[in-house]
Formats: structure tokens, sequence, C-alpha cells
């Protein structure tokens, strides 16, 4: 499956779980929680107005991103504070699969509305030859 389908596949089925609220969500490291948290931290970096990332190169430049709520549609629309999940997480592994997770499908807001499945360099689109003062598309 195409890694935007896979994406595409968590909302739509988060639609489809909208029982069952009163049990706590079930905090692991598994892939339909790593799309609430990668989810999570690309609007919290839309927030902010926070530049593309294409890594995080540590736990601290990571944390930043993690506040507020963290909400799982795949169990039912449960909410809990972000950092708490956080905190509860094997922080090397998280980084690493959301590393993984960055690598595979990019800024979210990139991501959400590219109509194709489409590979790209963020910089490709955009290049101006200065030698000859025009642009390149």
């Amino acid at each position: 499956m195409k890694t935007r389908n896979k994406l595409l596949k968590y909302l739509d089925t988060s639609w489809e779980m909208l029982a069952n609220n009163e049990k706590p969500p079930i905090i692991d490291l598994s892939e339909f929680n790593m799309f609430s948290f990668y989810i999570q931290i690309f609007t919290n970096r839309n927030e902010r107005k926070a530049p593309f990332i294409g890594k995080y190169y540590s736990s601290e430049e990571l944390e930043e991103d993690i506040y507020g709520n963290c909400l799982f549609m795949h169990q039912g629309w449960k909410s809990m504070d972000f950092k708490k999940v956080y905190s509860m997480l094997d922080k090397g592994l998280f980084i690493e699969k959301m590393n993984n997770m960055i690598k595979d499908y990019g800024n979210l807001i990139i991501d959400l509305n590219n109509p194709n499945d489409l590979s790209y360099n963020i910089y490709s689109t955009t290049r101006i030859d200065w030698d000859n003062k025009s642009d390149s598309f």
C-alpha cells in the first residue's frame, strides 16, 4: 500500500470507530498510535509556524513539538495529554519511528495537499536560475 494511502486509511478508519469512550486509550508504539502522534506533532508545528523538518536529531528537539492533547481517533476519539503519553513511551524508539514516518510521509501539511503519490523535493518546484534571471519550474 502506498504511504499516502496508509495515512488516508488511518483517517478513514478513525471515523468508523466512535464507540466506547469510557476506557483510557491504549498507549504504545503501534502503527495507528504513531499516526496519532505524527498528526499531533505536525498540528503543533503548524500552529507554531515551524519550518519544514526532515528529521529530529535529539529528543529535546522533538519535545518542543509535544504538547496539547493527543487525539486517538482510531480508539473512539479518546484523548490524553501528549506530554503524559510521551513520558510513558520508549524515547529512543519513538524518535526513530517518528523519523521514519517523516521520511515516508514528509511534513503532514504538504503530503495531505498532494493529490498524487508523487515523490518530490520541496526545493525543486521554485528554483530560480540567477544567471539567466528567469524562473525554472
